[in-house]
């Protein structure tokens, strides 16, 4: 996962990582763990992670510039 991009998600919707953790069933210390890269996600909070935000998994992954879902293009 490209952590500089979940936290970009993340400070441009002005939430915590506690408040991002509570909405995808994971510990803040985990998504601070995503951002820094010290650790990826399962495949779930991945995709938890990824409808919360309204992007697909492939933009969190670094897979894609492009964030839309595959159904929004």
């Amino acid at each position: 996962m490209r952590g500089d991009r979940l936290r970009e998600l993340r400070e441009s919707r002005g939430e915590s990582q506690r408040a991002l953790a509570a909405a995808v069933g994971c510990s803040s210390a985990a998504i601070a763990q995503y951002e820094s890269g010290t650790r990826s996600p399962d495949a779930l909070i991945l995709l938890r992670i990824a409808a919360h935000y309204g992007v697909s998994s492939e933009y969190l992954l670094g897979l894609t510039d492009d964030p839309r879902r595959q159904k929004d293009l």
